[in-house]
């Protein structure tokens, strides 16, 4: 397999992207992104987010910060959670931007009524990450 190919594979065949454009073996000298997970169990065929969607909307009226990768929310059926999921490029921006940014804003979303806890929320270092 050819390094495009792989990531033709990885696209869904979407889109060529040029081989250059990433990296498919990371050097040891390359730190590896992080993963943060929030999940929350979904509640009856309620398939609302208000709670989300707020506190989004607080953090999404400026630029992506620094070191963001990818997020992405959205239910899992399967899983019978609603996922949150961020990329980062180190633990540390992850940690801080969930703790000066993200806390806060959910703080004032909800006030002293913080709702149900999370189901799971953690972070881990992911083993390959493309970038195109």
């Amino acid at each position: 397999r050819t390094r495009g190919h792989l990531a033709r594979e990885i696209v869904g065949g979407l889109r060529e992207v040029p081989s250059a454009a990433y990296s498919i073996h990371p050097t040891k000298e390359t730190q590896m992104s992080f993963a943060f997970i929030t999940e929350f169990p979904i509640q009856g065929d309620d398939r609302t987010t208000p709670t989300y969607d707020a506190v989004n909307d607080r953090l999404t009226d400026v630029d992506a910060p620094s070191g963001l990768i990818l997020h992405y929310a959205g239910f899992d059926e399967d899983a019978g959670v609603f996922r949150i999921v961020n990329i980062w490029d180190t633990q540390a921006q992850g940690q801080a931007y969930l703790d000066d940014k993200v806390m806060p804003a959910v703080r004032e979303v909800t006030g002293d009524e913080m709702g149900p806890p999370p189901s799971r929320q953690g972070s881990y270092e992911l083993h390959h990450v493309v970038k195109p």
